[in-house]
């Protein structure tokens, strides 16, 4: 620590040392720099362990650019300008290294997710969905190439797949880790300077306890913005991923057109995009996923349009889904992106945990003054003294998907989050043994008299 202080006094301007933020901002980089070159160092000697030529040049080339980062802080460029600097080296070694490791099979190519990760931590919410828009745009470019029929080259040893993976893997959660422990400490420097401020000024001791809570809630609120970028995104991911295994079936009757398979890609690839700008450009962390956009939605319709685009994912289980729907209006007043979560989500959800050859039941039906969309499956039911753990952040319930597909335990907690938000709710009823239905409730949209 006594090291990296010094580091720290050394590179950082005087001149920026008068404004806390900016002195914030330049250590950030200073530390990521740092480690990343670290990183970098190590896998060198790992591409040249497995005789990965491309590899080799490129971690030189990261370690040069980063280590070139702190004169650049110690020349008084911006921090904005040194920030995206450092993304655009690591992109560039990620994606020449996916292209000479395999393209979409590569162990690399789920370092992709990192360049809108590291921007939206070290510059700014603006440039972490430009640099998202690059990772979709090399994800995208990646997937054509790949079904136009190139084969990307393998230039390392494939005597070292298994191990290279797991050090691939590995640097990825190692990536997260360091990040993590960046901002505890940032969030630690500026509880103590809080405190010792707090023994100075003791007329202001209120305000600073109040001040001290609002960083910790802030930190809570970044935590959110996180899990609900990985959440939503793994649905859209999952199905560009069904889609490309279709096009890839060696029965012509089953195979999927190509040409098609793209336009459905392209509008999973829109809606990744739309749920990015929708958390990212809230005014501040405190209003993230709350910016509505409500509209007159058809509820029935919202709910066949997200079917049809499950329906891939759920014929991959042999699963049929069946749409019931009732004779009446089923218009509401929401926002069509999150409502679309939610339906999208409990959907998913009931796939997940149905074993093979099962049937999923949806059906829309007015209530009174409510609308009820039911999502129901003939999975393994659910014990009652764990139906009040399904909506918490987290939960973890024995039930278990049927097909290996992973469960972060965030799916109905955001769900409920969503509901609730569009002064709706949602509820399970299941008996144990004989599946589950979850029911999500919404007012009827009542248009006002002219």
């Amino acid at each position: 620590m006594v090291f990296i202080s010094k580091v720290h006094n050394f590179f950082v301007p005087i001149e920026a040392k008068q404004d806390e933020y900016l002195v914030y901002r330049y250590r950030l980089i200073l530390n990521a720099s740092l480690s990343t070159s670290l990183f970098s160092l190590v896998y060198l000697i790992i591409s040249l362990l497995i005789q990965f030529e491309p590899g080799v040049y490129l971690m030189i080339f990261n370690v040069a650019g980063f280590a070139l980062i702190p004169f650049l802080i110690k020349g008084k460029f911006s921090a904005l300008s040194i920030g995206n600097f450092y993304v655009w080296i690591g992109s560039i070694a990620v994606m020449i290294l996916i292209c000479f490791s395999g393209g979409l099979q590569s162990p690399i190519f789920p370092w992709l997710i990192a360049p809108p990760v590291l921007a939206l931590l070290i510059v700014n919410r603006v440039y972490a969905l430009v640099w998202t828009g690059v990772s979709v745009v090399c994800v995208s470019a990646l997937t054509l190439i790949t079904n136009y029929g190139y084969i990307f080259p393998i230039r390392y040893n494939t005597d070292w797949s298994l191990f290279f993976s797991f050090l691939c893997s590995s640097g990825i959660i190692l990536i997260v880790v360091m990040i993590a422990m960046f901002f505890e400490g940032n969030i630690k420097e500026a509880l103590t300077a809080l405190t010792e401020r707090n023994t100075e000024i003791l007329e202001k001791n209120e305000e600073l306890l109040v001040f001290s809570e609002q960083l910790k809630e802030l930190n809570d609120k970044k935590n959110d913005l996180m899990y609900l970028i990985a959440h939503d995104l793994k649905s859209p991911l999952a199905n560009m991923q069904a889609l490309i295994w279709l096009t890839k079936m060696k029965n012509e009757g089953e195979r999927l057109p190509q040409a098609e398979a793209m336009v459905m890609i392209g509008d999973q690839i829109k809606k990744m995009q739309a749920l990015i700008q929708k958390i990212l450009s809230s005014e501040n962390f405190e209003h993230i996923a709350y910016n509505l956009k409500l509209e007159e939605i058809d509820l029935s319709d919202l709910a066949q349009s997200i079917l049809s685009n499950i329906k891939n994912m759920a014929d991959n289980k042999e699963i049929a889904i069946q749409f019931v729907r009732s004779e009446g209006d089923f218009k509401v007043l929401s926002d069509k992106i999150y409502l679309s979560q939610v339906i999208e989500n409990l959907v998913n959800n009931a796939i997940k945990f149905s074993p093979v050859g099962k049937k999923v039941t949806v059906s829309v039906k007015a209530n009174g003054e409510f609308i009820h969309t039911s999502i129901k499956d003939e999975g393994p039911g659910i014990k009652q003294e764990e139906i009040g753990e399904l909506f918490k952040k987290f939960s973890k319930i024995s039930n278990r998907p049927t097909a290996g597909e992973s469960s972060s335990g965030l799916g109905l907690a955001i769900v409920k989050q969503y509901a609730e938000l569009l002064n709706g709710r949602v509820w399970c009823e299941s008996e144990f043994g004989n599946g589950c239905n979850f029911i999500a409730e919404f007012p009827k949209y009542q248009k006002t008299p002219n």
